[in-house]
This record gives C-alpha cells, sequence and structure tokens, in this order.
C-alpha cells in the first residue's frame, strides 16, 4: 500500500480496500470473458477504440440491468452474477425485440431471472494467477484464406 500513516487505517481497512480492488479484477474479467473481448478483431486504431467503446456500452446495459434487478428485488447488485444476467438478457432479447403488447410483463420477468441468479459471498477469496489456454502451435495467417486453400491443396 502507499498509505504513509499507518497508525490511521486499521488492518480491516487495509483488507477492505483490497477486496474492492478485488472486484475491479472481476468487473475486467466479465468484461473480457462473458462479453468475448478477450480477442479484439478489428485492426485498425480507430476501429480497435470502436470496438472497445461497444464491449463498454454492453458492459455498463447489463450493469444497469442488474442494479434494476437489484433495487427491484431488495439485493446488492455484487450479490447478482453478471454472466446469469448476460444470459438473461440474451434468453429474452427476441422477445423483447417483438415489442409486443406484454413487453412490460416480459421485462419485467427478465429482472425476476436476473435476480435469481445470485453468487456467494467470497470475501477472501484467492484466485491464482496462471494462463489458462495453451498456445497453439499453427502460425499466423497473413495472406487471404482464398490463397492460403489453394496452396494448401
Amino acid at each position: 500500500t502507499t498509505m504513509l500513516h499507518s497508525g490511521d487505517y486499521t488492518v480491516e481497512d487495509i483488507a477492505d480496500l483490497f477486496r474492492q480492488r478485488w472486484q475491479v479484477e472481476i468487473d475486467i474479467r466479465s468484461l473480457k470473458t462473458h462479453l468475448k473481448m478477450e480477442h479484439l478483431r478489428c485492426q485498425s486504431p480507430e476501429m480497435v477504440r470502436k470496438e472497445i467503446y461497444c464491449h463498454m456500452l454492453a458492459y455498463n446495459l447489463v450493469r444497469r440491468v442488474l442494479v434494476e434487478s437489484a433495487m427491484i428485488f431488495d439485493k446488492l447488485p455484487r450479490q447478482l452474477s453478471f454472466k446469469g444476467a448476460v444470459q438473461a438478457l440474451n434468453a429474452f432479447m427476441s422477445v423483447m425485440a417483438a415489442r409486443g403488447p406484454n413487453i412490460e410483463q416480459h421485462y419485467q420477468c427478465m429482472l425476476l431471472s436476473v435476480s435469481e441468479n445470485e453468487i456467494g459471498d467470497r470475501p477472501n477469496r484467492i484466485e491464482p494467477r496462471k494462463i489458462k489456454r495453451r498456445p497453439k502451435s499453427y502460425t499466423y495467417l497473413n495472406e487471404p484464406r482464398s490463397i492460403a486453400r489453394k496452396r494448401a491443396g
């Protein structure tokens, strides 16, 4: 820590700050894995920025649904599963896009579904920092796929 006056902060205060920092790690993981932002597909800097903005917009919309569901069903937003919310949004997407006469009723059902996906309270959880994916032994495709197919065939 960079706290200079050790007498001003208790061990519990520092542990609480560490838990809050860990939440940031979990939020970044949610962005990367649940919203499929692990690999950006664009190549130009401008398009990469747009791709990141789109992911951030989607992330904030999911968080907004989590907050609304938590408020209605008397829970804390951090008690609800981000991935569960993404799955509920995907499940209700076609019903919501149809914009039928019962759209409000469907929206409330979606919020109920989101509220039912709670996560466990794990304040002192430890996660090892390891790479899960195994590297592939293939080279990069640096030419159009049609040319590579002709060369392979």
